[in-house]
């Protein structure tokens, strides 16, 4: 059973890191290339998003995610996205059309609780520093600072929720940002 586990996180790892970069690629390119959303862009994408039957809405100021049971205040500028990977995981994005964005990657997870070692454990190579740990609306996460060669420094929050693996990531210079969100952050 732990062969399965370390398998999983590993793939799962990869995968995250793999999209993240394409995505995170995809911002910045946006973004040199003066690709702005309007306001009437970003309110038409909203409305679409909440009319989407994809397990969440974004109206407003809140996040809701009815498939994993979580909301949270999220600036109605920012867009979400979700891309299903099948098997029970799922890649969640949010930006705000310019710089600041971050993700949440979610997997299925069978053991109760995630530390440092663990993750050293399924990913011998990934850098882990700052580790601090916190309480999400009653459960415990890690929060660390990690490197990535494409991407930079980044900072990230872990946690196990209801039998999934939770893992949130954005650029290390938006930590405080992000912090704000998952002030906010509310299991429904």
């Amino acid at each position: 059973m732990r062969y399965n586990n370390r398998k999983i996180i590993i793939c799962t790892a990869g995968l995250f890191l793999a999209v993240t970069i394409v995505f995170l690629w995809t911002r910045v390119w946006e973004t040199t290339s003066n690709h702005e959303l309007s306001q009437t862009e970003t309110k038409e994408t909203n409305e679409q998003s909440a009319a989407n039957p994809q397990g969440f809405t974004h109206e407003g100021n809140q996040y809701r995610n009815t498939t994993y049971g979580f909301s949270f205040a999220l600036p109605s500028m920012y867009i979400a996205r979700s891309n299903s990977l099948g098997d029970d995981s799922e890649i969640l994005t949010f930006d705000d059309g310019q710089k600041h964005s971050f993700q949440i990657f979610i997997t299925s997870h069978d053991e109760p609780l995630i530390t440092p070692e663990r993750i050293k454990l399924d990913v011998p190579d990934m850098v882990i520093n700052d580790v601090r740990t916190a309480t999400l609306d009653g459960v415990d996460a890690l929060l660390f600072k990690s490197f990535d060669a494409s991407l930079g420094e980044t900072y990230e929050v872990w946690f196990i929720y209801k039998n999934h693996l939770y893992q949130i990531m954005t650029y290390a210079k938006q930590e405080s940002e992000l912090n704000t969100v998952l002030d906010s952050w509310k299991f429904i």
